[in-house]
């Protein structure tokens, strides 16, 4: 193992432990800026690889809604992002209770259309 890598393994290791030690002041914080069950799911879809028009298009809201969460949660230190390449996660940690409010989320917006459909 080189050195480099060696100071990167060591460097992650401080990371995870800095993130387990402090996670309900991250948790806090990021719900104060993180406030809508969307913006959850948008948050959750923040990989690197995905443009503003995937997460749009795999939440189903408005790119402009996707701009205005892009650019709050850029102003809060949370992503880097430069329009027109995909944004990135300062921090990559998403709050645990996020996932279940999402699943819920999706079940109910489920029920209307298969309700739709029987008809």
């Amino acid at each position: 193992m080189s050195e480099t890598d060696r100071i990167i393994e060591e460097l992650q290791a401080v990371k995870f432990l800095l993130t387990l030690s402090n996670n309900e002041k991250i948790d806090e914080y990021m719900n104060k800026v993180i406030t809508t069950t969307a913006r959850k799911k948008m948050w959750t879809l923040i990989d690197g690889s995905r443009t503003p028009t995937e997460i749009s298009k795999d939440t189903g809201v408005t790119g402009m809604a996707v701009s205005y969460f892009l650019s709050s949660v850029s102003n809060a230190g949370l992503i880097k992002y430069e329009r027109g390449t995909p944004p990135r996660r300062v921090i990559n940690y998403t709050p645990p209770d996020w996932a279940k409010e999402i699943e819920e989320a999706e079940v109910k917006e489920q029920k209307p259309k298969e309700t739709e459909t029987k008809s």
